[in-house]
């Protein structure tokens, strides 16, 4: 049942026990990490654990589809009415900036333990992934369309993309780096003018304006 429909974690402690399980499971990883080291963490009985979730499983697949789902939603509602593909390509990496920032935990196990979940948890999971992944190709092709010249192949292009969104959490320290935005704006001018001959700025202005 807990795969069957959609997870809608608002209950303050269910959301407080999928972050410290992101914690426990980004630094020992799935296998190692167990049950008892995540109650151990929060203070809590195995038990009482098991009352929000039933299984390792289901924590894992609430925390990858859970981040998604919420990824997804927070960027069709930003792309609203935007027109311009350059424009649109940097609300994609802002937004991914922006909530997986501040859930570096989360980014590190949606990047390690993709393949971790099987049969319907996973494909739950890659439904939501694949529709992420759309959404971008979607945007680079715009991009190809309006701007013309050599370059990558847009699946290609877009795979390249999300190989620097999600490897950030490898290198990003929020007291030394930039601001999400201005990181945003750098990498968006990175990316448009590594697929176009035409470089031109992702937000229509110079970066020193940031």
């Amino acid at each position: 049942a807990a795969f069957g429909g959609d997870l809608s974690r608002s209950d303050r402690k269910q959301a407080e026990i999928l972050s410290w399980c992101s914690k426990v499971i980004a630094e020992e990883g799935y296998e190692k990490a167990s049950i008892r080291k995540i109650a151990e963490e929060m203070g809590m009985s195995i038990s009482a654990l098991y009352y929000y979730f039933s299984s390792k499983k289901e924590l894992l697949f609430a925390i990858q589809y859970n981040a998604f789902r919420d990824l997804v939603r927070r960027l069709e509602e930003k792309l609203g009415d935007v027109r311009e593909p350059e424009r649109k390509l940097y609300v994609l990496i802002e937004n991914h900036l922006e909530y997986f920032l501040s859930r570096l935990d989360e980014l590190t196990i949606c990047s390690h333990e993709t393949n971790t979940l099987k049969g319907r948890a996973y494909q739950r999971v890659w439904e939501i992934r694949r529709r992420y992944y759309n959404i971008a190709l979607g945007i680079v092709r715009e991009i190809r369309a309006s701007r013309g010249g050599p370059g990558l192949q847009p699946s290609l292009a877009t795979l390249n993309l999300f190989g620097m969104l999600n490897w950030i959490y490898m290198w990003f320290n929020p007291k030394k780096n930039r601001s999400y935005r201005v990181l945003a704006q750098e990498i968006c001018d990175l990316f448009l003018n590594g697929i176009s001959s035409k470089g031109r700025s992702a937000t229509g202005r110079d970066r020193s304006d940031s």
